[in-house]
């Protein structure tokens, strides 16, 4: 689920950047999407049988969180991918360093011990994303060597836009994962997105309405459909999978899953919108693609080191407690047996 999420993430970022470069204001795609999704998840719920908010208070406040900073993490990352950052470079740092900063959340809320894998991860992410921050200049340096100054400043302002916008979705992505994995079962997955897309429609119908306010939209609607509409279909099946997978694995390993994103997003870049990288920010990226994916290998080489003895143990073993080692348990074994899901 995580993998064909990631694959959808990166085409939908794709498709943004082209509707922006068509004229499309940012506004409206992130307004667009967000409402239709709003009704399949208010279907869904329908169909379910199942109220809006949570029952429990405590679900209520996760569900919340969770939707809000969900929200705020989406509108940034479309907004980063309608400048003119290069867009391997945003999906690097919000896809990226999202497992650093899960990782610690994890360590914080559900006492998950960080591994010497998990150290390299933060080490090699920190390092590969300070590479990343320094590909932008060669974009720049390109129009320079043309000799257009006024659209070097012009690039390098919307880079720096794009960089600080990805910095801040990073930040707030961070509380989804995490806070999906502490609500369990408090609140259903498409609860969380329906509340999600009504507050990313509300965000995204300011937007519009400020950037009508200020600059005149002349589009070609026959021309900006087709991919309007298709980064709807992709974005918003991305967005289920995203939730129906990270309700089943665990907070750390079911975003590194997610990873891979980046791998498409720069090929996308590179075929696709045929934008330049420097070596700089592939060379981040790759360290950023391997350091997250050492935990991955970590608690794979576990599993093997347990083998057929190590099931057998446990079909013997005794059940324990609900409230002595379920949870511990379940944050890391179901992670194991899912993601792949």
């Amino acid at each position: 689920m995580l993998l064909a999420s990631a694959l959808g993430y990166s085409t939908a970022l794709m498709l943004v950047r082209v509707l922006t470069e068509l004229g499309v204001p940012i506004g409206l795609s992130i307004s667009s999407r967000a409402c239709m999704q709003t009704l399949i998840a208010l279907v869904s719920l329908r169909f379910k049988g199942l109220p809006l908010l949570s029952a429990s208070n405590l679900g209520r406040r996760l569900q919340f969180v969770r939707s809000t900073c969900g929200s705020m993490s989406f509108v940034l990352y479309y907004l980063a991918a309608s400048t003119a950052a290069p867009l391997g470079d945003i999906s690097t740092i919000v896809v990226g360093l999202s497992p650093v900063l899960v990782m610690m959340l994890a360590f914080i809320w559900f006492g998950e011990r960080v591994s010497a894998a998990g150290c390299c991860a933060v080490v090699m992410s920190a390092i590969g994303c300070a590479l990343v921050s320094m590909g932008g200049a060669r974009v720049v340096t390109l129009e320079q060597q043309q000799g257009d100054d006024a659209r070097a400043v012009a690039t390098v302002g919307s880079s720096m836009i794009g960089y600080a916008a990805a910095v801040l979705s990073l930040l707030c992505f961070a509380f989804v994962p995490t806070s999906i994995r502490r609500a369990g079962s408090l609140f259903h997955p498409v609860q969380g997105v329906a509340l999600h897309s009504m507050f990313t429609s509300c965000t995204g119908a300011v937007l519009w309405l400020a950037h009508s306010r200020l600059h005149s939209i002349n589009v070609s609607w026959a021309t900006a459909a087709a991919p309007m509409l298709a980064m709807m279909v992709v974005a918003i099946g991305a967005q289920f999978l995203l939730s129906y997978g990270q309700s089943r694995c665990g907070a750390t390993l079911g975003t590194v899953c997610s990873t891979t994103e980046i791998a498409w997003s720069y090929l996308m870049q590179l075929a696709v919108l045929r934008q330049p990288s420097s070596g700089f920010a592939l060379v981040g990226a790759a360290l950023v693609f391997t350091g997250v994916m050492l935990p991955v290998v970590e608690a794979a080489r576990k599993q093997r080191c347990a083998g057929p003895e190590g099931d057998e143990a446990r079909l013997h073993k005794p059940a324990p407690a609900p409230l002595d080692e379920a949870e511990p348990v379940a944050s890391h074994t179901t992670s194991q047996s899912s993601c792949g899901v």
